[in-house]
């Protein structure tokens, strides 16, 4: 019999909501700061499973960057392990090596938090 008053624990997370891969590359585009209508960037890696895009690398135009999208989750391919705590796009300088998280998605609301 629960308490009344005490707030029940929900045992169950939340389930990590699978983007598209036309709105993963959306986002990506967004962040790089191209034109939707100048898709003139190169996927370098691609990495699904039966949900979808978990994984998605592209380069940038002047191939200076490179973005990645992540899915939350653990996921083997290609001979690789990819784990994440959480989904994210980052970039990195191809120059210097130097990697920065741009946004983290927010499965609760649905949103993109930007870094």
């Amino acid at each position: 019999m629960p308490h009344e008053g005490i707030p029940t624990i929900d045992a169950e997370p939340n389930p990590e909501r699978v983007l598209s891969r036309e709105k993963i590359l959306e986002e990506l585009l967004m962040r790089m700061m191209i034109s939707h209508e100048k898709f003139q960037f190169r996927v370098e890696r691609e990495m699904s499973d039966a949900e979808g895009v978990c994984f998605l690398e592209v380069l940038s135009p002047d191939k200076g960057k490179r973005y990645t999208y992540q899915r939350k989750g653990s996921f083997e391919g290609r001979g690789q392990k990819i784990e994440s705590s959480g989904t994210t796009i980052r970039s990195e300088d191809l120059d210097d090596g130097y990697s920065r998280t741009l946004a983290d998605y927010n499965p609760d609301t649905g949103e993109w938090v930007d870094q």
